[in-house]
């Protein structure tokens, strides 16, 4: 056989031992953060409890709950009760000074998030940094547990889905005017009753991480869920009982940034500019309308940009507004439809 004839049958073999090898399976990529979260926005937990998913694992895992500190997260009503005073004026929130989401019919699921942070290097809460609280507020309305109150008519619940830098991703749930003592696993605070949700264990998360987090509460008839993002691969969840009916009477929604339970302030460095996206589902395209209302105590020593809400409709309404502690900052124009891209966590 001459070396050409050889080269030829040398290479009719191999051919013949590949086509009779096993295939091998193409390597599997991890899929990327924004694939995960995508994933996992649509996820539900599957059952009552509380979870954790880390990517890039697609699925939810169950891990303990634990017991939230009874610390009250106030209404501007019970934080002047508490104070003995009006609160401060002229910061986001604390006297009804922030941007809230109102919808036609009624809100499913809200998810608050901070698409843009320029110019923060720095946050306190009474002289403790990174002490801060992510709150996403719903409006008050008329719940059954008001039928023991002091005058029912004058009693209104209250739901707020939170996430606290002291490690809680929690409900917490209010019974505001209520007068009489507290329906049992109720606390009483200033003639209100509160409760909290239980919590799994979350991570205190520098002030710096700020637009990669988001949080997102979720309304049925039986379960209500809060859902915590870092943004870095991390997310934890908390699905626990209906307790005040919030699903058929939620038509606002507020989110933002504020101090850490009590009334207290989170307090920003000079030049912070933070903006706010806060997307809500009615089953509807509809944009959301903008109303300035705000209904925690807690605040920040942020201020509002004027005429910088900007609402939008389509797949995912929303409103988007800017809060600053620098000067001359000015509204953005507003589009007639959302045509920023989401940036941060997709939760």
């Amino acid at each position: 056989m001459n070396h050409k004839h050889a080269a030829f049958a040398a290479a009719a073999i191999a051919c013949l031992i590949a086509a009779q090898a096993p295939a091998q399976p193409a390597p599997t990529l991890a899929p990327s953060l924004e694939a995960w979260g995508q994933v996992m926005a649509t996820t539900p937990l599957p059952k009552k409890g509380c979870f954790r998913a880390s990517h890039p694992s697609p699925g939810w895992v169950e891990v303990p709950c634990v017991t939230v500190p009874l610390i009250p997260f106030l209404s501007p009503k019970a934080a002047e009760a508490v104070r003995g005073a009006a609160l401060p004026s002229g910061f986001v929130d604390g006297s009804g000074g922030d941007f809230s989401a109102v919808v036609s019919g009624t809100i499913s699921k809200a998810v608050g998030s901070f698409p843009t942070v320029t110019g923060l290097t720095s946050e306190n809460d009474n002289g403790k940094a990174n002490s801060y609280s992510l709150q996403l507020n719903a409006n008050t309305f008329v719940t059954s547990l008001c039928s023991g109150a002091v005058v029912p008519g004058n009693c209104r619940g209250w739901q707020q889905f939170v996430y606290s830098t002291s490690g809680f991703v929690f409900m917490q749930y209010w019974l505001i005017n209520f007068g009489n003592k507290c329906p049992a696993g109720f606390t009483p605070s200033t003639g209100n009753c509160f409760k909290n949700s239980t919590s799994p264990s979350a991570s205190g998360q520098p002030i710096t991480n700020l637009a990669k987090l988001s949080l997102t509460g979720t309304a049925s008839s039986t379960t209500d869920t809060v859902v915590f993002s870092t943004g870095s691969g991390t997310i934890t969840a908390s699905g626990q009982d209906n307790v005040l009916g919030l699903r058929p009477n939620w038509n606002t929604a507020e989110f933002n940034i504020f101090g850490d339970g009590n009334g207290t302030q989170a307090t920003f460095n000079k030049g912070a500019t933070i903006a706010v996206r806060l997307r809500v589902t009615n089953g509807t395209t509809a944009s959301p309308a903008c109303s300035n209302n705000g209904f925690t105590a807690e605040t920040s020593n942020l201020n509002l940009v004027s005429g910088s809400c900007c609402p939008s409709g389509g797949s995912s309404p929303a409103i988007r507004f800017t809060q600053t502690s620098a000067t001359g900052v000015k509204a953005p124009f507003c589009l007639l439809n959302d045509l920023i891209p989401i940036q941060g966590p997709l939760l």
